[in-house]
């Protein structure tokens, strides 16, 4: 999984959250000087302020070892890893579409809300995608025992058209034990995944289960209280656990059963309320004990209420709701030195020698 940064030149910033910051790079066409603007992916690297810290090193690394190894349609796949000038990247699928969190602040500013179907379209892609990440084995058939944790709004994708991806293992807890047991009977040569302390609250507080609030064992079921969460939000159309502070949140989820929807929304149908209630429940062993069963459970209230839960509906609803813009007219040939979408950053990952010029053509 090796590349050379000269492979990929960067087209710009796209974001960054508490530890890292992702890019739009396009890949160099084998065999040419050309960059393909059809090879576009995302590349991934710890902030600058924080690579020489060892824990966030790691943490990237896990990320990418995992985003390798899951393969599947409601998933993004890391393709290479890098180390540049000391600072780790690497680069996975770039989807062309808007998190979760801002198609409910469009759809709250044009539709109203999200319909019913497209609530559960949505849910039922994280589902499956989470169910594909918690059965994976080694060749030997060994269990990974991956817990996501960070199931949460900002983490939920919907391409253009209509797949729903979850995206940002990197704070994701493994089952070391596999992995250590491999190395030692000499087939494992891999590196290991690094030590997940479970009384270290990570992730977004408001998507946390009770379980991972008090650091108790965690495992796939705290997934699935996170994903019952966003279906409670996205049903209801209100934030389940909303509160003055982070301590208040703590302890509404700890102590405190969750809002039945019917108590706010009176003619929530009933069949829904039940699946939605059970994955919240505050006991794990009460909860859907997987992914698969909740959604299982939602395909089967979908079809008895005849709701068309698909990627076709909500590639008609990403259209709607983000209009494609007109496509700028391309330049003859990709500009060889100066980029003015280019944020500032990015000059320290392009190709030894490249040398960048100011917007007046005046070298740097």
């Amino acid at each position: 999984m090796e590349a050379s940064l000269g492979s990929y030149r960067v087209v710009r910033k796209l974001g960054q959250g508490g530890m890292a910051e992702v890019f739009l790079v396009r890949r160099k066409v084998p065999g040419t000087e050309q960059w393909a603007q059809a090879q576009e992916l995302a590349l991934k690297r710890i902030r600058p302020e924080l690579a020489d810290n060892p824990e966030y090193s790691e943490m990237l690394l896990e990320e990418a070892r995992l985003g390798a190894a899951l393969h599947h349609p409601n998933l993004v796949e890391a393709y290479d890893v890098g180390n540049h000038e000391g600072q780790l990247f690497f680069t996975m699928e770039l989807v062309r579409g808007p998190e979760l969190r801002h198609i409910v602040r469009e759809a709250a500013q044009s539709e109203g809300r999200l319909s019913l179907a497209h609530a559960i379209a949505i849910v039922l892609g994280v589902a499956a995608g989470l169910h594909h990440a918690h059965e994976m084995h080694t060749m030997d058939g060994m269990p990974l025992r991956i817990v996501h944790l960070d199931v949460c709004p900002s983490n939920v994708l919907v391409n253009d058209e209509g797949y729903v991806k979850l995206i940002d293992f990197g704070i994701a807890k493994t089952d070391r034990t596999a992995f250590l047991r491999l190395l030692a009977d000499g087939s494992w040569a891999g590196p290991i995944p690094q030590q997940v302390d479970d009384a270290l609250r990570r992730g977004t507080m408001a998507y946390m289960s009770p379980e991972q609030c008090v650091g108790n064992g965690l495992d796939r079921r705290s997934d699935v209280f996170s994903l019952g969460v966003i279906l409670w939000e996205l049903t209801v159309w209100a934030r389940l656990f909303r509160a003055p502070s982070q301590s208040e949140v703590f302890d509404r989820i700890v102590y405190h059963d969750a809002t039945a929807p019917r108590s706010i929304v009176p003619d929530y149908p009933p069949g829904l309320e039940a699946i939605v209630m059970k994955a919240l429940a505050r006991d794990p062993a009460k909860r859907f004990q997987t992914a698969l069963q909740l959604r299982e459970a939602l395909e089967d209230f979908a079809f008895s209420q005849g709701l068309h839960a698909s990627p076709v509906r909500l590639s008609q609803l990403m259209r709607k709701l983000f209009p494609a813009k007109p496509p700028a007219e391309p330049p003859a040939e990709p500009p060889a030195e100066s980029d003015d979408n280019a944020d500032a950053l990015a000059r320290r990952y392009q190709s030894i020698g490249t040398r960048w010029r100011s917007r007046n053509g005046s070298a740097e």
